[in-house]
């Protein structure tokens, strides 16, 4: 049995969908004044306990035999014993009990949090008791005080399956000494239940209440079963007057051709939630995505803006879906001109053509995303959810859907989206409540579907990987722009194989298709031309050695709270500046600064938000935002800084190669430069950008080299010279194919 660490709150015994303020509705939600009681058994959460004979994780919290205050639990005295956990009427959560045991336990979806069985089927598991005797179990209600009507209504949330011989009865007697059967269910046909299963059903009876009668107990019994199948029962309640149990919890499943038949063990669930601002995410109660942060690996990062491409849903979701930013996929903005989906399709997609014996699923309620192609008709089950619905509609068929899918059938890839929070921006604005209200409801969403994965009978031999993530921030009623808040996304991911951590490398939306492709074992081809990385993947850039080395603003306007540069250089390298410059211009731009994606491209973007192939600390020359600090060049004073690397051992190396990428925006009094040097000689130019460059934004720039003969150590040197206040350059991980010298 592989042994889980994380997807749910099972550690303390709740199913995640329990912990959110709203969700697909697991019971009717009447006004519980109107009954004269009620019991749901929730309030025993705190009693759950790990498995005793049960093969589930001891972190798992799920039984109990311990009762309702007022209530008991009787064995007969002839019944034997059998599993510890099913011995008798128990107390469990959905999670638990379907991890013991599939056989449509999973189809009780109107049982809420913490429910009681009768299992008889999972009891004879554990030494086979049923060759001794027979389960025999009745759970008994407390008192319950009764009005002075002739009768009164009982109902209870029931979940039922029949097997021969076995008999279920439901018993209400009174104080007055008097005892009514008013259910009985058995193999006949002639019983209440028509010698047939009663699945997820909610019976209400009327019980006719005796003359002086002034309290009443009810009784579920359980008897005369072997190894026979299971009965269920949750949220008991009596009134006054006739009521019915409402609705099964949430829309059916929307009916679709069944997946094929997974083939992986390693498994992967994406989760796309439109629209979600990152602060007010954190604003709202989600204790599902909070345990996601603690449990799982991942964080926020930046997005691109206009001119690359929108901070709008069509280029979101094409990025996350290939794995490669605008200026490749060819997405901008919501029209989807330019589209290269041939090029880069979709990490499904990409699946599908590897290992075609892989199952993968896509449901989604924005229309494009399925018309348009981001994900192709290659997907095994895609399914487009129709749009006259209402997003909140909408989004619960996709959640009732997509927990079906992950419960009764055995896919190996899916993409789950919906709308709901995106729209509701557009609609209320970003700053009303109904905005927290669907970031909410999706927390609670994304609670049934952990849940879902962890009730499938095969779950104890799988490892699951679930991303979940955003396509863009907002602003006011809208997103598009540039503004910090539009362009902040998160990629967080949770696991098997993945303990509670801060990533080294910043996550970024590329990272999803490369990190769902590598989880279910294909491997990207050189070819795909894929820009993202798996997620946890150290970095090997120096640059990042400097993480913690970052501090906030001194002298620009941005937050305290943003700790996001340095001019301290890696250990080994070095940063030089024009003697003009010193005490001149703005002091965070004096020369080369090591800094973050956030905090260069937080004021006077320019361009500068679109370095999208940087990651975390990045390497920047900045004349125009140093200028803007007193305006030293308008006084004729230059800028000009070189940063050098540490040495390179090249000795017995014919050529080396040095890669690193590269944003640049120059001017006409602009020159950028590489320069490389052996053994401490003189410089020789490399590479050189002027202000007629145009197309050198955001690139991979790969130099080759030849190294003299005799040659032993090798520096990169990256100069800017500026006599204009316009543009910048900046770099990042800059790599030699060259062991570097250990003396550096």
């Amino acid at each position: 049995m592989r042994r889980r660490s994380y997807l749910s709150a099972l550690a303390a015994g709740i199913p995640l969908s329990s912990l959110g303020s709203t969700g697909l509705s697991t019971a009717e939600t009447q006004d519980t004044g109107s009954y004269l009681f009620e019991e749901t058994f929730d309030e025993l959460a705190s009693a759950l306990k790990p498995a005793s004979d049960e093969y589930i994780d001891d972190s798992v919290r799920g039984w109990t035999h311990t009762p309702p205050e007022g209530w008991s639990v009787e064995l007969a005295a002839d019944m034997p014993q059998g599993t510890t956990e099913w011995q008798g009427w128990s107390f469990t959560t959905d999670a638990f009990w379907t991890a013991a045991a599939g056989q449509g336990r999973s189809e009780f979806t109107r049982a809420d949090s913490v429910f009681a069985v009768a299992d008889p089927d999972e009891w004879d598991d554990t030494d086979s008791p049923a060759s001794e005797g027979t389960f025999d179990s009745t759970l008994v209600s407390k008192s319950i005080d009764l009005p002075d009507e002739a009768s009164v209504y009982l109902g209870f949330a029931s979940h039922y399956r029949q097997e021969d011989g076995q008999t279920a009865d439901v018993v209400v007697s009174f104080d007055t000494g008097d005892e009514q059967t008013v259910l009985h269910y058995d193999g006949a046909a002639d019983s209440d239940n028509g010698g047939d299963d009663v699945r997820n059903a909610y019976p209400v009876v009327e019980v006719s209440v005796p003359d002086g009668a002034q309290t009443m107990v009810v009784e579920w019994r359980l008897s005369n079963a072997r190894n026979d199948w299971y009965w269920a029962i949750d949220v008991v309640r009596v009134a006054s007057e006739p009521f019915d149990g409402g609705p099964k919890p949430g829309p059916d499943p929307i009916q679709l051709p069944d997946s094929p038949d997974g083939t992986s063990d390693e498994k992967v669930l994406v989760l796309g939630l439109d629209g979600v601002r990152w602060d007010k995410l954190r604003q709202a109660n989600t204790p599902v995505f909070d345990r996601i942060r603690e449990d799982g690996i991942g964080g926020p990062s930046q997005l691109y803006g206009p001119p690359l491409a929108d901070s709008s849903s069509g280029p979101g979701w094409s990025t996350i879906a290939t794995g490669v930013w605008p200026d490749k996929h060819g997405v901008t903005d919501n029209s989807f001109e330019g589209k290269q989906y041939d090029t880069y399709p979709d990490f499904l997609t990409l699946m599908e053509r590897e290992n075609p014996d892989l199952s993968t699923f896509a449901i989604m309620d924005w229309d494009p995303l399925s018309e348009q192609g981001t994900f192709s008709d290659a997907i095994d089950v895609k399914a487009p959810v129709e749009s006259s619905l209402s997003w909140w509609d909408s989004g619960e068929r996709i959640v009732a859907t997509a927990r079906d899918r992950l419960r009764n059938q055995n896919p190996d890839a899916l993409f789950v989206y919906w709308v709901l929070v995106d729209m509701v921006g557009h609609t209320k604005s970003v700053g009303s409540d109904d905005y927290i209200e669907a970031i909410e409801q999706s927390d609670a969403w994304l609670g049934t579907l952990l849940d879902a994965i962890e009730a499938r009978e095969t779950r104890s031999e799988e490892d699951w990987l679930v991303v979940v993530t955003t396509d863009h921030g907002f602003e006011g009623f809208g997103h598009g722009g540039n503004t910090i808040q539009e362009r902040t996304s998160f990629v967080y991911a949770i696991g098997d194989s993945i303990s509670g951590q801060t990533p080294e490398r910043q996550p970024e939306a590329v990272d999803i298709a490369h990190t769902a492709l590598d989880h279910v074992g294909v491997t990207p081809a050189p070819g795909w031309d894929l820009d993202g990385i798996v997620l946890g993947t150290p970095s090997n850039d120096p640059f990042d050695d400097l993480k913690n080395q970052l501090k906030p603003a001194e002298t620009v306007d941005i937050d305290s709270s943003v700790l996001g540069w340095t001019r301290t250089p890696p250990t080994g390298w070095s940063v030089g500046f024009a003697s003009q410059m010193a005490e001149r211009g703005t002091t965070e731009y004096r020369g080369w600064s090591f800094v973050s994606d956030e905090f260069w491209a937080r004021r006077n973007l320019d361009g500068r938000q679109n370095f999208v192939r940087a990651r975390d600390v990045v390497a920047v020359a900045d004349p125009e935002k140093w200028n803007s600090g007193g305006n030293p060049i308008d006084d004729g004073f230059e800028f000009q800084t070189t940063l050098e690397s540490s040495a390179f051992d090249v000795s017995g190396r014919e050529t080396v190669s040095v890669e690193f990428r590269s944003h640049y925006r120059g001017t006409g009094g602009q020159i950028a430069q590489v320069f490389v040097s052996f053994d401490g000689g003189s410089q020789t130019e490399r590479l050189r950008y002027d202000g007629s460059d145009d197309d050198t934004s955001s690139r991979t720039e790969s130099l080759d080299v030849s190294v003299p003969a005799e040659a032993s150590t090798m520096t990169v040197a990256w100069r800017l010279t500026a006599s204009s206040a316009d543009g910048f350059w900046a770099i990042d991980s800059p790599t030699i194919d060259a062991p570097q010298s250990s003396s550096e």
